[in-house]
């Protein structure tokens, strides 16, 4: 995989959290991609890096 693929994972990340931020913002509750982002936010460098890794 090459840089773009990275970017455009990572955009995807993005667009997820930020489209979960606008749930919240509306007061919905049980929305399930929460779950996912908020693991994602407590991932630490070396774990983002063994992800980025085990995709290449």
């Amino acid at each position: 995989m090459g840089n773009r693929d990275y970017c455009d994972i990572f955009t995807g990340l993005y667009n997820l959290d930020y489209s979960v931020q606008q749930e919240k913002e509306k007061k919905k509750t049980g929305c399930s991609q929460t779950k996912i982002v908020t693991r994602l936010q407590k991932l630490t460098n070396f774990d983002q890096y063994a992800i980025l890794n085990a995709l290449s």
